[in-house]
């Protein structure tokens, strides 16, 4: 698919001084990956507004390279009334430490200074989204944040709003602390790894 998400990558070193080894996503300050559950409960994903604006890309691949810091945004597209941006400019952010831990299809961690394919896929009916590669890891948190704007929360409590976890499809979701910025329209929430995400009660 064509990838119109924009990118910045800033310039930035990193000292590996701990090799961490690790199974699948499982990370010491994540929740713990456990077999899937018929009697886990169900969450309630937060969902946008039907009149709620459509995304540039709903599925992106971007390019970062190990040991630099970077940031993704994912913006709706353009406005359908002026053909320019749309005013509420983004859906997600993304913000990458320097020293995240990347990993290629083998499991193994990237050299400084690889090229690294990152994966975003956003549910067009939720606000949830999909990260890869699998089993990266983050030392310092990298930091997920979602615009609300256009999210249906009529009769619902915001402040009871959660980011929600999952390290595999089909596994019970686990709940993450959250900030919200009820101003700025804002959630945010960090991260240890790459996985499954999304905003639920």
């Amino acid at each position: 698919m064509a990838v119109n998400a924009r990118i910045k990558a800033f310039r930035g070193s990193l000292a590996l001084t701990t090799l961490l080894l690790f199974g699948g996503c499982a990370d010491p300050s994540g929740p713990v990956e456990t077999e899937p559950q018929a009697s886990q409960p169900q969450i309630e994903k937060l969902r946008p507004m039907p009149s709620a604006p459509e995304l540039e890309t709903y599925d992106t691949t971007v390019v970062v390279i190990q040991g630099e810091q970077a940031a993704v945004t994912l913006p709706y597209a353009e406005d359908s009334l002026t053909g320019g941006p749309n005013k509420d400019s983004w859906f997600l952010q993304l913000t990458l430490p320097a020293d995240a831990q990347y990993v290629d299809s083998a499991g193994s961690f990237h050299a400084l200074g690889d090229t690294v394919e990152v994966h975003l896929q956003v549910e067009r009916d939720a606000f949830g989204v999909h990260l890869d590669p699998h089993g990266t890891v983050f030392p310092t948190p990298a930091v997920l944040s979602f615009n609300f704007r256009h999210a249906d929360v009529s009769g619902k409590d915001l402040d009871l709003l959660r980011l929600w976890y999952q390290p595999h499809t089909g596994y019970p979701w686990a709940p993450q602390p959250v900030e919200l910025d009820r101003k700025g329209f804002t959630i945010s929430a960090e991260l240890a790894h790459f996985s499954n995400y999304a905003l639920a009660w």
